[in-house]
């Protein structure tokens, strides 16, 4: 992993690590609407996800990887047929 962002990298690991603890305890079922008390625990345990450091680690890898990497870059808009060369961490699933 590139210096440069490896403590991005840190960042996102360790919020996401934090949601899974949270997770850990809460109860649900896929296919099943979960109860309101399970809905306020699945809201408490995102709200870690939302916050100025992982917003500024996503725009520190995104803005690496576009400067770094744009040939790959431009292969994924191409095949996504997207009009934008750069493809960010939330479009592939991150933060």
């Amino acid at each position: 992993m590139p210096e440069e962002i490896r403590p991005a990298f840190q960042t996102l690991a360790k919020a996401y690590a934090q949601y899974a603890v949270a997770l850990k305890g809460i109860n649900f079922k896929a296919g099943q609407v979960p109860d309101a008390s399970t809905i306020a625990k699945l809201s408490k345990a995102a709200q870690g996800l939302n916050n100025a450091g992982l917003t500024k680690a996503n725009a520190d890898i995104t803005a690496w990887v576009t400067k770094n990497c744009s040939a790959t870059a431009e292969r994924s808009r191409l095949a996504l047929g997207s009009s934008s060369a750069s493809i960010g961490v939330s479009e592939l699933g991150g933060a």
